[in-house]
């Protein structure tokens, strides 16, 4: 009798171990399952906890994990909240994903493919205040890579189109940014050879310096000749045959503008040969 007892004992132990493990992962893989379409814990500016819709195009079909999902929430999140005007004040409200598989980028430096990158597009609706200390409705739009999982800086290593003329006009400028972000400028070919150049430095008069580092650290001075303005824009001799020469050699490495103030642009790597390119048109 004790024996039979024993038994039956162990037997309902192993039974209600095995509905226990069961139960246990049957939640953990509705805690991984990947939707379209939900609810989404995020972080507002405050830092507490906020719940907010969500719609992703491609989620299922292109993500292999909640865990992946949840890192391109919390970077669209981060993102967008550190654009703003006052990030404490950041409320969200919904967000859409857009999850596109690419299959045609080139790295600039191997010209060889880069494999297994997703592009992120996220639209986020939000509250927040703006430059005047109004709280409005606002909407941002947010974009970055992933491959192998990991959320990866492909804007600067990406081969972008050759440079062409099409209709009289070049098809793409050189735009560069100050290591803040805080400044801007872009250059392109203007008539006869020359170069133009507009910046957020606004009012600009002649005589300003655009100074031309290349990668072996040699500089290359150009000074404007245009009217005083208030547009930013600078316009620049054509290159000489010395410095046309030097460029055919050397990549871009920096830009930098002097008027009353200055402003100093790294060049990314995949527009470094844009002097070049150009010269060979």
């Amino acid at each position: 009798m004790k024996n039979l007892l024993f038994k039956l004992f162990i037997t309902a132990l192993t039974m209600f171990t095995l509905n226990s493990c069961s139960n246990s992962s049957s939640t953990n893989e509705n805690a991984e399952k990947l939707e379209n379409s939900g609810d989404v814990v995020v972080e507002n500016g405050a830092g507490e906890k906020d719940t907010i819709s969500f719609t992703c195009l491609n989620c299922t079909d292109v993500l292999t994990s909640k865990k992946e999902f949840d890192m391109l929430v919390k970077e669209a999140t981060e993102r967008t909240r550190n654009s703003l005007n006052y990030p404490l004040s950041f409320k969200p409200n919904s967000m859409t994903l857009t999850l596109v598989k690419e299959n045609s980028l080139i790295s600039a430096r191997t010209k060889e493919k880069i494999k297994n990158v997703v592009y992120v597009i996220v639209e986020y609706k939000y509250i927040a205040k703006n430059g005047y200390g109004n709280e409005i409705e606002g909407d941002g739009i947010q974009s970055f890579y992933i491959q192998d999982s990991k959320i990866v800086d492909l804007e600067d290593e990406i081969q972008l189109e050759s440079l062409a003329y099409k209709d009289g006009y070049i098809n793409r400028t050189l735009e560069l940014y100050s290591h803040d972000g805080t400044e801007n400028l872009s250059l392109f070919p203007g008539k006869k050879g020359s170069i133009i150049v507009t910046s957020s430095l606004g009012c600009v008069d002649d005589g300003t310096w655009l100074i031309l580092t290349l990668e072996n650290n040699e500089e290359i001075k150009l000074i404007s000749w245009n009217d005083f303005n208030c547009d930013g824009d600078s316009y620049f001799e054509p290159l000489s045959t010395d410095q046309k020469e030097k460029i055919k050699t050397h990549r871009l490495k920096k830009i930098q503008l002097v008027d009353d103030e200055s402003m100093i642009c790294i060049v990314p790597f995949n527009q470094s040969d844009y002097l070049q390119q150009l010269l060979s048109l």
